[in-house]
């Protein structure tokens, strides 16, 4: 076969392949631990694998010994020690076929693909019948991008093992890879195509539980179980529709309980997976008024509007851990005070009221643990979704990319620091607008605190504004006003203006009614736009309000939007210009 052309044809003694240890001669032990001394012919840490005692009582039983403390390592994602003791493991017993598999699993973790598949050949040569060996080519392949190969391999593990699943599911990850990306129509076909591309993935992948906000680092299985969850739901909403329009030609009410119980079931799936089914969640509660309510049932918005700012929160014990790894000390020595109950909690963090030790009330936003894994897992799902599926023939990768990127923004809380430091520069002209300070000393890449804002009111809470006499007129033409600056005027685009992240609250008060004045909290997400489109970006607000400049109109529309130009405008079509006397 292919493969088997490619490995090196080397005379073969006859020997033992039994994984439990045989083959553990003694002069041989020698031989290779004078060998492995040099570091000949060996991989990435065999230059520095200290020589076990070549006087071993038992070789065999301390090469298990090691074998079992490197199964540990591997469980812990410890590839280095692990790839250390499995060698170790190899100088003691040279003809045991699990020491270079397991080693070749660890080496294509530690993306060192050469030394794995001089393993794979060597577990070969002590058994040519290895399904495992093949197997383990069959991913390293794979994760190179050598797809041919990898089919190939994972067809030859199916001679010798044809009921293993994980080595079906490698097969047809890798034919998919040299097909292409299918091409799917309608809602049916594409749901079908991504159960067949979550199954094909769901491989012998270990989940390691972490506490470490820090660790980006993706765990596939972590993320097809996030991914299998929401396609379960999927599924089962689709069905709970398509049984109501089966039974009769429903009119909009007749799909009202039906909206109502799909919303909650979705509320429920993104409180539990978090991290990105919240912001997922956070998006479609914001489509109101306008083409959203015509595309979103208004159950869907109203339920899944508890997100912005109520997202399912942790206890204050599992979080405390974030400050101790971000400043070396807990909660209680950080700050005078900390309130365990946090005081809001969204997608990508909760906060927490504390008091400093110079008296002040602060706001600690603290992401959550794993948050960084759970993202990173989604994403490597999602990027691989979208190399093999292209619904209605549109190519989504470039979506995921940039939606990752974003992401990696609202991530990083440093950047929010230097966000609302800006933020707070540009329009300290304003007494109707406060961006709470930043306290740098008790702020990382990982926390961020800031001076606690009272008397918030949420935008959409109409009752409240009433209650604290003002109105909602005043409040919608100060947050447009102050949202238009800092575009039209600075060029520093707020990215994420939700209500969960704009607060009202009463400013200055005259004999009939109050002026609003508006918090701005969160600074996760800017985008700096240069100086010649913030112009054009004036130039057009100003031609859509003259019917005499519609040629500026469709030139500028064109730069913006390209060939939906047509519609641009509409964005800006409720927008009030008013000129300066």
């Amino acid at each position: 076969s292919f493969l088997e052309a490619k490995l090196p044809k080397i005379p073969r003694k006859k020997r033992a392949a039994d994984s439990k240890g045989a083959g553990c001669d003694k002069k041989r032990h020698k031989a290779d631990a004078d060998t492995l001394s040099t570091g000949e012919n060996q991989g990435s840490v065999m230059e520095s694998v200290p020589i076990p005692n070549a006087d071993v009582a038992d070789p065999k039983a301390k090469a298990e010994e090691l074998k079992a403390e490197g199964n540990a390592k591997l469980q812990q994602k410890d590839y280095a020690s692990a790839e250390l003791l499995y060698s170790q493991a190899i100088v003691l017993c040279p003809d045991v076929e699990v020491y270079y598999t397991n080693r070749a699993l660890v080496r294509t973790n530690l993306k060192n693909f050469d030394a794995a598949e001089e393993d794979c050949k060597s577990a070969l040569r002590i058994n040519p019948s290895s399904g495992r060996a093949y197997g383990r080519l069959g991913s390293l392949f794979f994760q190179s991008n050598r797809f041919s190969e990898s089919r190939d391999a994972y067809q030859k593990a199916l001679e010798f093992d044809k009921d293993n699943a994980t080595y079906r599911q490698g097969l047809d990850a890798a034919e998919s890879k040299i097909e292409g990306p299918k091409v799917t129509s309608g809602v049916n076909d594409t749901a079908a195509a991504i159960q067949r591309a979550l199954m094909s993935a769901v491989a012998a992948k270990t989940t390691q539980e972490t506490v470490s906000v820090n660790n980006a680092t993706a765990d596939m299985a972590v993320g097809l179980g996030r991914s299998m969850r929401a396609k379960q739901l999927f599924d089962e909403i689709k069905g709970d529709y398509e049984a109501v329009i089966a039974a009769a030609a429903p009119a909009a009410a007749d799909l009202e309980p039906v909206h109502e119980r799909s919303a909650l079931k979705c509320l429920q799936l993104a409180r539990a997976n978090g991290g990105i089914y919240n912001k997922a969640a956070q998006f479609v509660a914001s489509l109101q008024g306008g083409a959203g309510e015509q595309g979103i049932p208004k159950a869907y918005t109203r339920t899944l509007a508890v997100l912005t700012d109520q997202a399912p929160h942790r206890p204050f014990s599992s979080m405390e851990p974030v400050l101790v790894e971000e400043f070396g000390k807990p909660g209680s020595e950080l700050f005078r005070s900390v309130d365990e109950k946090p005081i809001a909690a969204a997608s990508l963090a909760q906060v927490h009221r504390a008091t400093l030790h110079d008296g002040r009330a602060a706001a600690v936003k603290m992401l959550y643990p794993n948050l960084r894994r759970d993202l990173a897992s989604d994403f490597s799902v999602f990027r691989m979704m979208s190399s093999q599926i292209k619904p209605a023939g549109f190519d989504l990768k470039w979506v995921v990319d940039d939606f990752e990127a974003t992401l990696a923004m609202e991530l990083d809380l440093t950047r929010e620091a230097g966000n609302a430091s800006r933020t707070a520069q540009l329009l300290a002209h304003r007494r109707d607008v406060c961006v709470p300070q930043v306290v740098p000393e008790r702020s990382s890449k990982s926390v961020l605190t800031m001076t606690f804002e009272e008397g918030l009111i949420r935008v959409d809470d109409a009752a409240a504004l009433a209650a604290a006499h003002l109105d909602p007129s005043d409040c919608g033409e100060l947050i447009a006003d102050v949202f238009a600056e800092l575009t039209l005027v600075h060029g520093h685009v707020h990215g994420d203006p939700h209500s969960g992240n704009i607060y009202l609250r009463v400013g200055e008060c005259g004999r009939s009614k109050c002026k609003p004045e508006v918090v701005l909290l969160d600074h996760g997400l800017y985008h700096t736009i240069p100086d010649s489109v913030r112009q054009d970006l004036c130039r057009l607000l100003l031609a859509c309000t003259s019917p005499a400049a519609r040629p500026t109109v469709r030139r500028l529309s064109r730069r913006f939007a390209g060939p939906l130009a047509d519609f641009f405008p509409l964005l800006l079509s409720r927008v009030r210009v008013v000129y300066p006397p």
